[in-house]
């Protein structure tokens, strides 16, 4: 059950789970979400930027296509400094504005579009994330957000984690999604789960945001 006002209760969608490969890996987010991704006019990736999500990245557009979810326009934040095919560049140091143009575009011509940005601009966690803008700029278009990230396997992991848990020193106001990740992290291998190879595991946090960590 979801919180309107409270810390978010995650709502397991995939429990930890070994994928063999990005593609395995893809093939599942897409067959799980396919009804929410299909629902939604508007959808916001967001990526830590490293390599291997590039890879992942690059295998969920085919799923999605694979799932009868067609995306008509891929908007790519040029901070990820990735090149995907058949998209568009787009600039968030500047804001919002750009993207919120192409939005609305495409929001009056009936359009589903992805945006690519960074993980800390897609969860709704934050404050004044890229999300809740949209949300309150498109008021009939129904958007999802899904937030990648890395998690520790253990406590002498937990210096990796790239969104820190520093609730005390917090200038880029990330603290609230690193504490979320961290603690995720902790339950997992407090459990002692089987902590090895590439896995990953996929919670619901809000109507509609999604926090998948994989590594």
């Amino acid at each position: 059950m979801l919180f309107v006002g409270l810390s978010p209760r995650p709502v397991p969608k995939i429990s930890l789970s070994p994928f063999e490969s990005p593609t395995v890996l893809a093939n599942a987010l897409a067959m799980r979400l396919n009804d929410e991704l299909g629902r939604a006019n508007t959808i916001v990736f967001g990526f830590d930027g490293t390599a291997y999500h590039e890879t992942i990245l690059k295998q969920i557009l085919p799923a999605l296509k694979d799932k009868g979810i067609n995306l008509e326009h891929v908007f790519v934040d040029r901070q990820l400094g990735w090149e995907i095919p058949n998209s568009k560049e787009i600039d968030l140091s500047q804001g919002p504005q750009e993207v919120l143009r192409e939005a609305e575009l495409a929001a009056t011509q009936k359009q589903k579009i992805l945006i690519i940005t960074g993980s800390v601009h897609s969860s709704q966690l934050l404050q004044n994330n890229l999300v809740q803008f949209l949300v309150g700029q498109l008021k009939d278009t129904k958007i999802l957000s899904i937030t990648f990230s890395w998690f520790s396997r253990n406590k002498a992991e937990e210096e990796l984690i790239p969104i820190k848990c520093k609730t005390g020193n917090d200038p880029l106001q990330t603290a609230d999604l690193g504490c979320w990740i961290l603690q995720s992290s902790r339950i997992q291998y407090r459990k002692k789960a089987n902590l090895t190879g590439p896995m990953g595991l996929l919670n619901q946090v809000g109507l509609s945001d999604y926090i998948f960590l994989v590594r």
